[in-house]
């Protein structure tokens, strides 16, 4: 898979931070490894959803 060329530090940074948050948040969840999976996935999810309805109504899509 090929990564988006990023030349902004400051993005990278922020991306960055972000990840690691997002993947310490979900770790330490004390929950069953079975619904861990689904919920990681309901923010990703969520935002792909919000990007799409984004581009259909601003009519780029």
């Amino acid at each position: 898979m090929k990564s988006l060329p990023i030349k902004n530090i400051k993005t990278k940074f922020t991306l960055s931070a972000l990840g690691f948050g997002y993947f310490i948040f979900f770790s330490g969840l004390d929950i069953s490894p079975l619904f861990r999976g689904y919920i990681t996935l309901i923010p990703i999810q969520l935002l792909v959803a919000i990007y799409f309805l984004y581009r259909h109504f601003k009519g780029t899509l």
